[in-house]
């Protein structure tokens, strides 16, 4: 964590003037920024994400604070929740805590030093989380990285489905304003990996791998939700679905218009408009003889025996090229324009 950062506390709640109260009594200590009500909160947190501590009402219409918390956490999975409830919450509350929505609770009427002394705690708690996501985030992308490397080279069409697929959710997540991009990609990556495996045994497999610590919590519950087939999954869920979809449909040998009413089909309003937002690449066609390393092709390029040959969407790579040499493929190749 930056040197120079100043811990920054939300406070959520549906009745502004508790929100003024708590901006009183902590604005001393930190900076303070409110909103009124959890989706009101969400989309604050959309756009700025710079929150070492959430403190939020549990009775909020609409959205309770622990549903709250629960979705603050993909959002910004550092930061400190706190929540405020009175008596009659407490069962909602037990579950919020033993589902790791919260990492502290207040009964109502808080008196400010306690508020203070929990806010004071809430900070360390945030330093020590923020170190050792980083060290966690580190070794897991190093062990993803080597085995994408493996696959580049002994399955090199996996690999290009997964590059595709992974490239695609981040765009995505950052053309909806998501946090936690590390653990939308990782989330992809792990579901296009794990496409030919059993329900169970690749559920089993991302467990093992990411449910030792809360750094992938947003990862291995988007996995979750889509091998479980949440009725009701996230957005995140959503996206790698979509980029999932997406990368299906693209590399299906159909018209135009064709393609474009299965996406319509398929995917929901919101992502295919966030879609259709991103950059298209410009496309040329050469002969196959003048690929070279480093192209990259925007559709898979075949042997005459109807195998892939070099998939479409990753880099040609020297071993590709060496795949083209030894065995006849189509004439010409279709590129992206550098």
């Amino acid at each position: 964590m930056n040197e120079s950062f100043i811990p920054r506390v939300l406070c959520v709640d549906d009745e502004p003037q508790v929100l003024s109260g708590l901006e009183r009594n902590l604005r001393r200590d930190c900076p303070i920024v409110t909103a009124i009500g959890g989706h009101a909160a969400l989309e604050l947190l959309r756009r700025d994400r710079d929150f070492a501590v959430i403190i939020s009402d549990m009775r909020m219409p609409g959205m309770d604070g622990a549903a709250f918390l629960s979705e603050a956490r993909l959002l910004v999975p550092e930061a400190v929740r706190v929540l405020l409830t009175g008596e009659a919450d407490l069962d909602a509350v037990i579950k919020a805590v033993n589902g790791g929505s919260i990492s502290y609770y207040l009964k109502k009427p808080v008196a400010k030093e306690e508020l203070l002394r929990v806010l004071h705690g809430a900070f360390g708690l945030h330093r020590e989380g923020v170190a050792a996501r980083h060290r966690v985030r580190k070794v897991l992308s190093a062990s993803l990285h080597l085995v994408i490397d493996v696959l580049a080279r002994e399955l090199p069409e996996t690999f290009a489905r997964v590059e595709r697929v992974r490239t695609l959710a981040g765009q995505l997540g950052s053309e909806l304003q998501l946090g936690d991009d590390d653990g939308l990609t990782v989330a992809a990556s792990l579901a296009a990996l794990s496409e030919n495996l059993a329900p169970d045994v690749r559920l089993a497999h991302a467990e093992e791998l990411l449910g030792g610590d809360d750094t992938f919590h947003g990862a291995l519950r988007t996995l979750q939700e889509l091998w479980n087939k949440d009725p009701h999954p996230s957005v995140m869920a959503r996206v790698v679905r979509a980029a999932s979809r997406i990368d299906e449909l693209a590399g299906e040998p159909m018209p135009d218009l064709e393609r474009e009413r299965a996406l319509k089909e398929a995917i929901e309003p919101r992502l295919l408009e966030a879609w259709h937002k991103l950059p298209v690449g410009q496309t040329t066609s050469l002969p196959t003889g003048e690929l070279a390393v480093g192209m990259v092709l925007a559709r898979n390029l075949f042997t005459v025996s109807g195998r892939v040959a070099v998939p479409r969407g990753v880099k040609v790579t020297t071993e590709a090229l060496a795949r083209v040499r030894l065995e006849p493929v189509e004439d010409v190749a279709l590129v992206f324009a550098a």
